[in-house]
């Protein structure tokens, strides 16, 4: 569109297919099909009007171009408007357009693609320049679950009164694999006897603090085995089941199922049903939704707000104990007490064992936790380290805030 201040899109055509475009005034909105996967998304790009009095119009082909609900749609560009009162550095801003730029980007389900490592990508170049954030990407829920790994940078203004902005996905180092306990495993079959056998394995440590450490890895590793042999291909399963119902549906519009046909039919549904439960309760936990029940929000809910979370652990002050009792021997009572006190699905430590854990396995690793906390209380060996290590991690300083400096105790 133009020869300047204007749009286009360019594609790789040995990875995506543009199955099908629309050009706008404002905008050109594309179909973008990824070559060997049945993943698509819609993409916008956008130059929004220089002169407010056309603003209205473009707001309005903003709102035309956006797809169905719950479809991939991704829209970026210069818009030439802001919809937050600190995207500009200066206080002369319209806030009737504002109002009406965000009402848009409501509208379409969009939420702001942040840009990792500028604020404004705009200036007017003057000595005390005029600063302000008009190039933006935004996306909805459903191609932010497609690609969840991408993540949004400025270059440099080198040739523009612009900086370009470049979306690709974090090439971050791969890591491996770290045990997490998941909070359903308890009610699956053979769970705890997979437990006791690792727990009850025999060992010569001594150290009760060795002991549970050792058998806390042990644990992790049949259970991880275990978990692998059922549920590591459920979503494939899930495709799987879903597509032959789909196949089974279909036929029998033409003619009767068979007695086989049926009872397939009957039992892949009821299967259904349980991977769909195992994978939602998994998005949840990994989401620490915990004000909802399981089964109480979808898949796609949960995955919005793991997309999301930024999660920070802080501990502000201890309570005080009235009458004192800080120096006295650890009780059986009052660490279960603590037990279930304690969230259920969240891991206090590193090493993946949640709440859950520690509250359905009780009775079997009662007697080795209640030796550690004897030991530590008396001050007895040279292995505290299994114990707690701690780490302290220098944050990025962020605009307008003071660097920070967390300590992390891994207990």
């Amino acid at each position: 569109m133009g020869t300047r201040g204007g749009v286009a899109i360019f594609w790789n055509s040995d990875t995506v297919f543009v199955q099908t475009h629309a050009i706008g005034q404002f905008s050109i909105t594309a179909k973008v099909s990824i070559i060997g996967a049945q993943d698509y998304f819609w993409l916008t790009t956008v130059y929004g009007p220089a002169y407010e009095i056309r603003n209205d119009d473009f707001l309005a082909e903003i709102t035309r171009v956006a797809p169905h609900p719950g479809e991939a749609w991704l829209i970026n560009g210069d818009f030439n408007i802001i919809y937050e009162a600190r995207d500009k550095n200066n206080s002369n801003i319209n806030r009737r357009i504002i109002g009406k730029f965000r009402a848009a980007i409501d509208a379409g389900g969009l939420r702001e693609i942040k840009c990792k490592n500028r604020r404004f990508t705009w200036s007017n170049e003057r000595r005390n320049p005029t600063l302000v954030s008009i190039d933006k990407f935004f996306c909805t829920i459903a191609w932010e679950s497609l690609f969840p790994t991408h993540l949004l940078h400025a270059a440099s203004t080198s040739c523009s009164d612009h900086c370009p902005l470049l979306l690709a996905a974090a090439a971050a180092p791969r890591r491996r694999a770290r045990f997490r306990f998941e909070s359903f495993w308890p009610r699956h079959p053979h769970f705890h006897e997979t437990v006791d056998r690792a727990w009850n394995r025999p060992m010569t440590e001594r150290c009760a603090f060795a002991r549970l450490n050792t058998k806390m890895t042990r644990v992790a590793k049949d259970l991880k085995i275990w978990s692998k042999s059922l549920f590591s291909d459920a979503r494939l399963q899930l495709h799987l089941a879903s597509e032959i119902v789909l196949r089974l549906d279909i036929a029998q519009e033409s003619r009767p199922l068979s007695d086989v046909e049926f009872h397939l039919r009957k039992a892949l549904k009821l299967r259904i049903l349980g991977l769909a439960a195992v994978e939602r309760a998994q998005k949840r936990q990994a989401s620490r939704i915990t004000w909802l029940r399981a089964g109480d929000a979808p898949t796609a809910f949960f995955q919005a707000k793991i997309s999301s979370r930024a999660h920070k652990n802080f501990i502000h002050a201890l309570l005080q104990i009235q009458g004192g009792g800080l120096d006295n021997p650890f009780t059986q009572e009052e660490v279960w007490l603590a037990i279930k006190s304690s969230p259920a699905e969240r891991s206090p430590g590193p090493d993946g064992f949640s709440g859950t854990f520690f509250r359905s396995c009780w009775a079997l690793i009662k007697s080795d936790i209640m030796a550690a906390f004897s030991q530590f209380y008396n001050l007895a060996g040279r292995n505290f380290a299994m114990l707690n290590t701690a780490l302290v991690a220098l944050l990025p300083k962020k605009m307008g805030r003071p660097p920070l400096v967390i300590i992390g105790l891994l207990v």
